[in-house]
């Protein structure tokens, strides 16, 4: 069985303040209290790690990998 989640936002910031914001893996957990680490390439078929915390005990990682980059345009992984 296959699922897939998109999610659309829009965001009153400037493009590439919005995209500096995103490609900086090393500040997500000051802006974003459940993740703990994303680390990997982020590029075209980059392999990418997501490590998030949702509660006290519970603690999961992803491996991602990026399937479309287009600079300040947009970005798909799976």
């Amino acid at each position: 069985m296959k699922f897939e989640i998109t999610t659309e936002v829009l965001i009153h910031a400037p493009i590439d303040i919005f995209w500096k914001t995103l490609t900086n893996f090393e500040d997500y957990k000051n802006w974003n209290p459940f993740i703990l680490n994303v680390s990997g390439a982020f590029q075209k078929a980059g392999k990418i790690k997501l490590s998030i915390q949702n509660n006290a005990i519970n603690k999961m990682s992803f491996n991602m990998i990026v399937l479309e980059k287009q600079e300040n345009t947009e970005v798909s992984w799976c």
